[in-house]
């Protein structure tokens, strides 16, 4: 069964790692039975010696796809690894799970009827899901394409999808209704990504002053590296008074410092401590600020 653990960090006592079960009576979307699966629930299949010349057919991503009277297109397509979230309204954070990748597109309906959210899945020789706009119930902090989560009165926004990384074999993005699937893959670059492994990140010299006095502007920082052979996009959370969200793009082995200011503001009841926490995927960091 493909394994899907999630890591979630934040504060207090918000959840910190989470692991998600994984469904054992899912179905892989197809022609023959297109009841799909629960919201981000994967079927796993063995995908050896799979190849492009073996996958169902796929339109062009560019082409409405059309399916019953249903249709609509797909646009902005998203490869992340990771994706910011808030876990309480003072507490942000960092959503990745194991082995996965996150796709979002952009669906526009074009035609009398507009799909529900279940009619979208993700398909591979290894995986098959449905779509989903909350992933285990954690929502995107930032809407990954710009537009506002699908919504079939408006029959538009974006929708997520989760698929194995690297992915060693196609993949397909699978329009539903009733008997009738048609499907299409993400252009270039966006597919090339599906293939690379996950980069890996390490943080080091998570920095703030010792101490400030109330509403000084103070600067915090923290030196990122990517410790693997893939160029990524690094992600994390700075909790304190307020979420200040980092993401930064680097190249395999690249490091690089971020900074930022915050408003040296109380956290703690006798209003005379700024606690700070620095938050990323297998990283825990942070410091104390007295306020005098």
């Amino acid at each position: 069964m493909f394994s899907r653990r999630s890591y979630l960090t934040a504060v207090g006592s918000a959840l910190a790692t989470a692991t998600a079960g994984c469904s054992g009576n899912s179905k892989p979307r197809g022609d023959a039975d297109a009841t799909g699966t629960a919201p981000g629930t994967v079927t796993q299949g063995d995908g050896a010696g799979t190849t492009e010349t073996d996958a169902p057919d796929a339109q062009p991503f560019d082409q409405a796809l059309q399916a019953g009277d249903v249709t609509v297109r797909l646009s902005n397509p998203v490869v992340q690894d990771s994706y910011f979230t808030r876990l309480a309204a003072d507490a942000g954070g960092v959503m990745a799970v194991e082995g996965t990748r996150f796709v979002f597109v952009t669906v526009e309906s074009t035609g009398t009827t507009a799909p529900s959210l279940e009619d979208f899945g993700m398909e591979s020789a290894e995986t098959a899901g449905s779509a989903w706009t909350d992933y285990e119930g954690v929502t995107p902090a930032r809407p990954p394409t710009g537009e506002e989560p699908y919504d079939p009165e408006r029959g538009t926004g974006w929708v997520g999808f989760t698929i194995p990384a690297p992915l060693q074999t196609y993949h397909r993005i699978a329009l539903s209704v009733g008997e009738e699937t048609v499907r299409t893959q993400l252009p270039e670059p966006a597919r090339g990504q599906l293939s690379d492994p996950v980069p890996t990140y390490e943080v080091s010299e998570f920095s703030a002053p010792e101490s400030a006095s109330p509403g000084d502007a103070i600067t915090v920082s923290a030196t990122v590296s990517n410790t693997s052979d893939t160029a990524g996009t690094f992600r994390g959370a700075l909790n304190g008074a307020e979420t200040t969200f980092v993401d930064r793009e680097l190249q395999a082995g690249d490091t690089t410092e971020w900074q930022t200011e915050v408003t040296a503001t109380a956290t703690d009841e006798d209003a005379n401590e700024l606690d700070l926490s620095f938050q990323a995927v297998g990283v825990r960091d942070g410091t104390t600020v007295s306020l005098e």
